[in-house]
């Protein structure tokens, strides 16, 4: 596993739960409407993780409801279940830098929304066909 990879599949799968988990304590009703939608859906989301514009790592994000379940390395492939749209394939393309940044950012366990804000002008999210 390359450096990238256990950047993804530890500690940002590890962050992602851990914001979760803050986010259930401070907006319970939020993440229960978010819970009870996503419940019982498998979804894969695609990530693309770039170095100064450069792929450096792909990956797909096997989610069971809200939970990220598994990573799949080297793998870019998204599949999103929606009972309105149908399924759709979001990506998203992220700089190491900034996946780094975020991981660090205490702000994301006192402000998730503020600290969230910061970060999403620096992700491209697009669709696989």
């Amino acid at each position: 596993m390359t450096e990238v990879d256990v950047l993804i599949k530890e500690k940002f799968v590890s962050f992602r739960r851990k914001v979760l988990e803050h986010l259930k304590e401070k907006h319970p009703y939020i993440i229960g409407i978010v819970e009870s939608a996503m419940a019982g859906r498998k979804n894969k989301f695609g990530l693309r993780i770039t170095e100064n514009g450069k792929t450096v790592g792909e990956y797909t994000l096997i989610a069971n409801g809200v939970s990220i379940e598994s990573v799949e390395v080297g793998i870019l492939d998204a599949a999103v279940k929606h009972p309105m749209l149908g399924e759709f394939k979001p990506y998203a393309i992220i700089e190491r830098s900034d996946i780094e940044q975020a991981i660090e950012n205490e702000e994301f366990f006192t402000d998730t929304f503020a600290a969230a804000k910061k970060f999403l002008p620096n992700a491209t999210i697009k669709f696989l066909e």
